[in-house]
């Protein structure tokens, strides 16, 4: 999967040069936006793919961040898109906790928890980390429609969608939450969706907190 995909990007980027040159030629610019919107798709389709098969292959490289450190980028972000969006985002005060893990993998994760949940939000997203004993933990809650409770046990599969609000019409390929689950799973951790009390999803990755333990 991970050779596949690497060998689309080529004929890929010959198309977009191609869509390139066609605007200079002033051809049918409706056409041509048609596209530019199947190859950007497209392209972010490919890049979820190898994420997900880097996230699901190997040992990660495990190092010691701060979690304030480690979402700090993450959730820059996240509140700029949101605010794009008319979207309130709120993160509670970071743990000044050390933890073990892959950076790059896990921020993917969280990312596209949080992007998940902005999407689907009427007015706001929550996000709150919390340390408990040997675990920490990443809660995301927003307040859109929400998933029966067998949508949240399959969501998390490659290319899922949900069969009422959260579908197509979103613009999603079906990989993010697939690729957090793989990504936390990595990590030997745990990831669920469940439906808040108020309507919505509430997202929780639990991870181990000393994640060099956890290979050794």
């Amino acid at each position: 999967l991970a050779d596949i995909s690497h060998e689309l990007r080529s004929p890929l980027a010959r198309l977009q040069m191609a869509v390139g040159l066609a605007h200079q030629q002033n051809v049918d610019p409706a056409a041509l936006a048609r596209i530019e919107r199947e190859a950007e798709r497209m392209d972010s389709m490919i890049g979820q793919l190898l994420t997900l098969t880097r996230a699901e292959s190997g040992k990660p490289e495990i190092s010691p961040v701060m979690i304030s450190v480690l979402f700090d980028r993450t959730f820059a972000d996240a509140r700029f898109e949101a605010s794009n969006r008319n979207i309130r985002f709120e993160v509670a005060a970071l743990p000044q906790q050390t933890v073990n893990v892959n950076s790059m993998l896990l921020c993917s994760a969280v990312e596209n928890v949080v992007r998940n949940a902005i999407r689907y939000a009427e007015s706001s997203v929550s996000v709150t980390v919390s340390v408990k004993e040997s675990q920490w933990f990443v809660v995301v809650k927003d307040d859109g429609p929400g998933l029966s409770e067998e949508e949240c046990s399959s969501v998390f599969a490659p290319f899922y969608r949900a069969s009422l609000a959260r579908d197509r019409e979103s613009g999603g390929v079906g990989l993010g939450l697939a690729i957090a689950k793989a990504a936390v799973e990595m990590h030997h951790g745990d990831i669920k969706a469940t439906r808040n009390a108020s309507g919505g999803l509430a997202v929780t990755i639990s991870l181990p907190l000393d994640g060099r333990d956890t290979w050794s």
